[in-house]
């Protein structure tokens, strides 16, 4: 990194850090374990592993989960899937969301069940152990520390692309369940989150009712399947447009939604 860059970044920590400094001794001294994470704004506080401290800036400070046109205001419904050690989840409910969110590794999900706790959400996020799929009953979770266990998966072609980086940890049995049982259906989504490592494709194409959502930001993962026909899918569901595609985020937008957006004045 150039050092004008390194400069350029060393102030964007300090200015949406709360605590700048204990993250770069981290960074620079530490290679595994935990490390604290603040919002310098709402003082919102997680616990992170080491290697995916990268995961709470993507979300909080580069907006990767922002839908352009369809902002998460209070009390919206926000589905989380993949929701990790909960950087998304507890950035939504800081907003004022009620936040359904699903992780399927036992000891992430003690994490993000301690993240949700410690900032006090405890009442806006149901929290579920759960993997989300196309089908409900069993399945095995491939985990691996690549990304600080940030890609676990039960999609056996990213698996395979993850562990040529990361080498493969365990398998372990987890539960599946379908959204629509995960859901109630008569809700209105805001926003459908999608990080789950593969199984995104295999989702999206099982959902009852795809208007139920305003929104989706999902990260696609071109070992799984092609964004192409991630794109196509979304399409053909006659009822959302791909709003943008923002790095390896796809974002989706109601066209209803979208034709109200474009009626605001400038």
């Amino acid at each position: 990194m150039r050092p004008i860059s390194r400069l350029a970044a060393v102030l964007k920590g300090v200015a949406n850090y709360g605590n700048p400094f204990e993250i770069s001794l981290r960074r620079l001294f530490t290679r595994d374990g935990e490390m604290r994470i603040v919002d310098r704004r709402t003082k919102v506080s997680v616990r992170a592993s080491r290697g995916s401290y990268q995961m709470f800036s993507e979300t909080w400070y580069d907006h990767d989960y922002d839908v352009a046109g369809c902002p998460v205001r209070e009390n919206d419904i926000v589905a989380d899937i993949g929701a990790n050690q909960g950087f998304f989840t507890c950035y939504a409910a800081q907003m004022g969301a009620r936040v359904y969110a699903f992780e399927p590794n036992p000891a992430t999900f003690g994490v993000l069940e301690r993240n949700i706790a410690r900032n006090g959400f405890g009442e806006r996020v149901l929290a579920k152990c759960v993997a989300v799929a196309d089908f409900e009953g069993e399945t095995d979770l491939i985990c691996s520390q690549f990304l600080g266990g940030g890609a676990d998966t039960i999609d056996a072609a990213h698996a395979k692309a993850v562990t040529s980086f990361g080498r493969l940890e365990k398998r372990l049995p987890v539960k599946v369940a379908r959204l629509r049982s995960l859901v109630p259906a008569d809700l209105r989504v805001r926003l459908l989150k999608m990080d789950c490592e593969g199984a995104e494709l295999a989702i999206l194409k099982d959902l009852a009712n795809p208007k139920q959502f305003d929104s989706m930001a999902i990260e696609f993962h071109p070992d799984a399947y092609s964004v192409e026909h991630l794109i196509r899918t979304i399409l053909d569901f006659g009822t959302h447009q791909v709003w943008v595609r923002h790095r390896n985020i796809v974002h989706a937008i109601r066209n209803d939604v979208l034709l109200e957006f474009a009626k605001r004045p400038i």
